[in-house]
């Protein structure tokens, strides 16, 4: 194998792994970004975003009634 292939390969190898490395980013993004704590409000009451929420507390406010 002469210099230029060896480049060649190595060069190929290297876009094919980022692209792989790109596609599990995205395919697991949101399997690795799941939160335990809200980021947007402290307090599920005057949470605009409490209907669509899956964390706990927004899940017991909305058993109990109160959003």
């Amino acid at each position: 194998m002469s210099r230029k292939e060896f480049m060649n390969a190595l060069a190929r190898i290297s876009v094919l792994s980022a692209m792989t490395a790109m596609v599990g980013i995205f395919v697991f993004r949101d399997k690795i970004s799941v939160q335990s704590e809200c980021t947007i409000n402290r307090f599920c009451k005057g949470c605009g975003e409490l209907n669509s929420c899956n964390l706990p507390r927004a899940q017991k406010m909305k058993e109990d009634g109160k959003g």
